[in-house]
């Protein structure tokens, strides 16, 4: 670095920000190799006459501006013809320069071929415009410098522009400007209006750190590199509307303090992790065709997420939505997960499915695991097969008309859940609090989701059918959820919501199919050789009896069980009345003493109805062995009997 001075006496100390305008903690962008062996940058042009100072380090009232223009071009004309790379480089460092404004009246020949042009800490107290330079091979270096007007970028920069850590005090204007080269913007400082709409960057974009005090417009640009707007502020509107990233666009960190508007934007990769939106945050049709992550994104006001066309995995784990966040009509196609959000106002998923009858929302993994629903949701007439809400707080939501068939709901909270029209066949509720839940006889739980069910109870079919839950042993189909203990849960939960919502059939279908599952157990404990002989025998008591009630009554939900047990019994007793035989009217009535059997039958079926009803005509004796028969027939009268005015009393209470 020695090998070019000059006599200018200008010398910047990284170690002092005193030279080179900086304050205690602020970072120098003036690179190692720029310094010499003492570790500091000396000037490489020549002082004024009778000056200390070159004229690039002279206070901008002490020079002419034209002057200044022809004297940086004929430092670069110099750099341009040395054959001496130190020289070549020296020439182009214009570091810790003043001036009044960085104008241009003429185009810049191409001196160089894609090399930096260094303003580093530089300071501009009038505007800087370079809107009619076409910068072809030459890339300004302001890293650090201080505009205190507008800066004027309206141009092509064929090998980019460096701006790390500027700070421009005016307007940035760089309308339709095309950046062929990288742009870095790092921890720059724009305290007016940023416009870059229509721009082009053909090469990485790099804001991140930046500070936008005002608006930050980016609206119609095109991103063909990476851009980064990690750690980014953005104080007031932000624009990208229309706006396309052919690669990745990452937001991580970044603070929009304002309204952010990418509305009809297009992403090929996104990356929004940690990101704060404190005002409204608006994607409404815009196109993700790469994987979008927003996780732990905070949402201050509103989310507009509708109509957005998501070709990838988009992930809203852990975010936090503090207003309406509205993803209607979106299209997921593939995974959506929502993991351990928190929405503390309205959610709305709801579609225009009477417009488009065929849309599906969500296409692949759907997960709102452990979210937090504050305020309800609308998941109206989505389709929402194989959803994760385990441990969801979806108090108060919306699920009319929705597809919910295999969802998992285990531990979730669904107090005050619309489920009107819901398919939850193979859902798994285990654990869930179904409190209050709004159902209606179009709401299904029970049964395999492919299974073609009618709608109506008045068939067939709907008689002899016994759906079953997704835990339950006997499910219609191979799984991996068998529990008995999950789903005696699940239909006693079931039960209550069939009595709250007059579902008589729903609460009389859970109540036998529990009843059947302890009975199942019972025969399990009386066969299993790792129980004890008391435990056994006790086991197997129990069994025999709940068979006996099952038999008979249906565990008490079925009077026609009753009436067939009474036939059974009427009918075995009039058979057997004749072995030993009757007596009437001084007759002894059997098989061997009359002529014709009818008759006999007709005799006995008399006096087995008339002593199981217990109403002792008289006109009729047993005799022998028929009197055994009478006596456990009038018992068993009297026991069924009995049993009827039960279940016809339980099912009235209903």
């Amino acid at each position: 670095m020695t090998d070019v001075e000059g006599t200018c006496e200008y010398v910047l100390d990284p170690d002092d920000p005193e030279t080179w305008g900086g304050e205690e903690g602020d970072a120098c962008y003036v690179a190692r190799n720029q310094l010499n062996e003492d570790g500091v940058w000396t000037c490489p042009h020549d002082a004024e006459s009778g000056d200390q100072f070159c004229i690039f380090h002279l206070d901008p009232d002490q020079k002419n501006n034209s002057d200044v223009v022809d004297a940086l071009v004929d430092s670069l004309a110099t750099s341009a013809n040395s054959v001496q790379p130190t020289q070549q480089l020296r020439k182009r460092e214009f570091i810790g320069a003043r001036f009044g404004r960085l104008e241009f009246d003429e185009e810049l020949p191409d001196f160089v071929t894609d090399e930096t042009v260094y303003f580093t800490h530089s300071s501009v107290e009038g505007r800087v415009d370079l809107s009619d330079i076409q910068f072809t091979t030459i890339s300004p270096d302001l890293s650090g410098a201080i505009v205190t007007n507008d800066l004027d970028i309206r141009t092509t920069f064929g090998a980019g522009i460096t701006l790390t850590g500027a700070v421009v005090n005016g307007e940035v204007r760089s309308t339709r400007a095309s950046f062929d080269g990288d742009v870095d913007c790092s921890h720059a400082v724009f305290r007016g209006d940023a416009d870059f709409s229509h721009a082009s960057f053909h090469g990485i974009a790099d804001f991140s750190g930046a500070s936008f005090c005002e608006l930050a417009d980016f609206s119609q640009s095109t991103f063909n590199g990476n851009a980064y707007i990690g750690d980014t502020e953005f104080r007031a509107t932000s624009t990208f509307h229309r706006s396309r990233f052919e690669q990745l666009l990452d937001g991580s960190g970044a603070e929009f303090t304002g309204d952010a508007n990418f509305k009809n934007t297009t992403f090929a990769a996104v990356g929004f992790k940690g990101a704060v939106f404190h005002d409204a945050a608006r994607f409404r049709r815009s196109e993700f065709s790469g994987e979008a992550n927003f996780e732990g994104v905070t949402f201050g006001a509103d989310l507009y997420f509708n109509e957005v066309d998501c070709g990838s995995d988009v992930h809203f784990d852990t975010a936090t939505f503090k207003s309406d966040a509205i993803f209607s009509d979106t299209t997921f196609t593939s995974a959506a997960t929502f993991d351990r959000s928190s929405f503390e106002d309205t959610a709305r998923f709801a579609t225009r499915q009477l417009i488009m009858p065929d849309y599906r929302m969500f296409g692949g993994e759907i997960s709102f695991r452990a979210v937090e629903f504050y305020d309800g949701v609308d998941f109206r007439d989505l389709v929402l097969d194989r959803a994760d809400f385990s441990d969801a707080d979806v108090t108060g939501g919306t699920f009319t008309g929705t597809n919910l068939r295999e969802a998992d709901f285990e531990a979730a909270l669904l107090s005050r859940a619309t489920l009107f029209g819901a398919d939850l066949r193979g859902a798994k509720l285990s654990g869930a609090v179904l409190g209050d839940v709004r159902v209606d006889d179009e709401t299904l739980f029970l049964g395999h989701p492919t299974a073609d069910r009618d709608a109506s109870p008045h068939t067939v079919a709907a008689i002899r059918s016994s759906p079953t839950c997704v835990y339950d042993p006997d499910y219609e189909a191979d799984t991996d959820h068998t529990d008995i203990g999950k789903a005696k849960s699940m239909y006693r939960a079931l039960e209550e919501i069939g009595n709250r919502a007059a579902r008589a059939r729903l609460q009389a279908r859970c109540f036998v199919r529990r009843q059947d599952l302890q009975t199942h157990e019972y025969r399990t404990a009386a066969s299993g050789p790792e129980h004890s002989l008391e435990q056994r025998v006790i086991a197997g008591a129990r069994w025999s009896r709940a068979k006996i009630a099952r038999a008979t009554i249906l565990y008490g939900e079925s009077p026609w069980r009753v009436f067939g047990a009474t036939a059974v019994v009427v009918l075995l007793c009039a058979l057997l009345y004749p072995i030993a035989g009757i007596r009437t009217g001084g007759t002894v009535v059997s098989y061997g003493t009359t002529e014709t059997v009818i008759g006999t039958l007709f005799d006995s079926l008399y006096f087995s109805v008339v002593t199981f009803t217990t109403l002792g005509y008289g006109d009729v004796q047993p005799i022998a062995f028929s009197r055994v028969v009478a006596t456990v027939e009038t018992i068993a009268g009297s026991a069924l009997l009995a049993l009827l005015v039960f279940v016809f009393g339980r099912r009235a209470t209903r």
